[in-house]
């Protein structure tokens, strides 16, 4: 290993699974992760995703199931274009970004894992893990979640910014006048995936992540409105307002 334990996730990557997973809100979505990882199942780069059918049987809204044909499909593609499969996604519809007791029975060690919390048709907390067995017998029984931080990669780090709230939003975020966040662009740092309360995002955006129609945004002093997705990046110490 040369590094930390950690999964390297493009921002242009985690978009596109936060949107499949809002596209399949109430149900559960699911898909497959390709990319690289360090051979010692220790660090990955995911490159990219595909979305799967959830074809469980029962309950789409708490359960998913990755068809084996589509298993065979996306290993074929890893191998084609010299990725590995990596692992796979899923999400939990109004449910935290922790692994179930059906996650984790269902894991395969040497597997990369995300989940992608949707509450009311938006993404929020993106986690990652992978399973751990025990030597011995019914050592499944035994087998262990290990959590896996994600650093995401943007154009340039992710860079420290203070939101700065202004009285009636404050609500939002728990009363602050201001919030620290870091992010490499307004977009995610708005939306500050991965992060407890307070959320930015409640107070500038609603459900369908747009600004509301009376919030105003500013990059410093340029106006957000007027930036195209993903709202720029920001050199170090940028105040938003």
């Amino acid at each position: 290993m040369t590094g930390p334990a950690m999964i390297r996730l493009p921002q242009a990557v985690e978009a596109q699974l936060r949107r499949h997973c809002q596209e399949q809100y109430p149900n559960e979505a699911c898909g497959a992760l390709f990319g690289q990882g360090d051979g010692s199942f220790e660090a990955w780069t995911v490159a990219g995703i595909s979305a799967a059918p959830n074809e469980h049987g029962d309950d789409h809204k708490r359960r998913y199931l990755v068809p084996p044909d589509f298993q065979l499909q996306a290993e074929r593609h890893a191998q084609a274009t010299g990725q590995e499969v990596l692992g796979y996604y899923h999400s939990h519809p109004d449910h935290p970004a922790q692994p179930s007791e059906y996650d984790r029975v269902h894991a395969w060690a040497g597997y990369l894992y995300l989940i992608c919390a949707v509450r009311q048709g938006r993404s929020e907390d993106l986690n990652g893990f992978t399973l751990e067995e025990q030597a011995g017998p019914s050592s499944r029984s035994k087998s262990g979640i290990r959590p896996r931080p994600i650093h995401n990669l943007s154009g340039r780090p992710s860079m420290p910014v203070s939101i700065l709230i202004p009285t009636p939003l404050r609500r939002y975020v728990g009363g602050a006048k201001s919030v620290a966040v870091e992010a490499g662009t307004v977009e995610l740092a708005v939306a500050r995936p991965g992060r407890p309360e307070p959320r930015p995002g409640r107070a500038a955006s609603g459900r369908a992540g747009k600004l509301r129609n009376f919030v105003n945004l500013y990059l410093g002093d340029q106006n957000v409105r007027v930036l195209a997705p993903p709202w720029g990046r920001w050199p170090s110490r940028t105040a938003m307002s």
